[in-house]
């Protein structure tokens, strides 16, 4: 019962915004989430093209991530991502589908994304999507959207990270309502070896700054465990990844002032063309 109530809570509310509510940036992996919602900086992973096309530069190997949550347990908000992506020439490519919602309100997306090296500091990402929502009794309609990502290498320890989500501010609907976009500037330092801490900053056109971070701890070859936070809305982010050779299994748990936990869970396949 109390599911249900959270469920119909959540579906007007979407039902009564207007468009421009669409196609929300969502982490695409288990890690991301249990490190605050942050990534802007990262890279050499094909889940953190959601958070910025120019991780993709960097990939040393085909790659294969599946993604799966259920927020606050509700099959009916349910968010399902697959990635697939390659090294080619000085870069790497990818694509991605993501699947979010059920029967009354669905979100489907399909990106394909190119990042190339310039030297070895620079890395420059471009991310093409199309978006389809159909809300049940509404009928449907489609987008297409444009990302674009930066990484910068000054020190063999720290970079930053910059991307856009919806450049060109795509249209939706019959009023042909703008999409937000969605700025995010982010930094990795790595004060050890097994150390890693993010710390994004994100400011969509709609809502007020939001701050994030995370560290990962690499406690031993095979295991590694993660914590964050966010706000804007307000997260306490914690997980924990295995690595054995050929894949990764991630997990991560999100927690909301009010609406409580989620579990995420994603699998990465590593070097899947031998």
């Amino acid at each position: 019962m109390k599911s249900l109530i959270v469920f119909w809570i959540l579906f007007l509310t979407v039902i009564h915004l207007p468009l421009d509510g669409a196609f929300e940036e969502i982490p695409a992996g288990a890690r991301s989430v249990a490190l605050g919602m942050t990534g802007t900086a990262d890279e050499g992973r094909i889940d953190a093209v959601w958070m910025n096309p120019a991780c993709l530069a960097t990939l040393d190997n085909w790659q294969v991530a599946l993604y799966l949550t259920r927020p606050f347990g509700l099959k009916e908000v349910s968010h399902q991502t697959f990635c697939l992506g390659r090294p080619l020439f000085k870069g790497g490519i990818g694509i991605t589908l993501q699947s979010f919602g059920a029967r009354y309100y669905h979100e489907q997306q399909f990106s394909l994304a190119w990042a190339t090296q310039i030297e070895n500091q620079f890395s420059l990402g471009l991310r093409v999507r199309t978006g389809r929502l159909a809300i049940d009794r509404y009928g449907s309609t489609m987008a297409w959207m444009m990302d674009w990502g930066l990484l910068y290498r000054p020190l063999p320890r720290f970079q930053l990270g910059a991307s856009l989500t919806n450049a060109l501010r795509a249209r939706l609907g019959q009023n042909r309502k703008a999409l937000p976009q969605s700025l995010r500037l982010g930094i990795q330092i790595k004060p050890a070896e097994n150390v890693k801490i993010n710390l994004d900053l994100i400011k969509d056109s709609r809502f007020p700054v939001q701050i994030a971070g995370g560290v990962e701890i690499q406690i031993l070859p095979i295991w590694c465990v993660r914590a964050g936070f966010s706000n804007q809305p307000n997260y306490l982010c914690g997980g924990f990844g295995f690595q054995m050779r050929g894949w990764n299994l991630d997990y991560g748990y999100a927690i909301h002032p009010v609406l409580g936990g989620t579990h995420h869970i994603s699998l990465l396949f590593l070097d899947i063309s031998q």
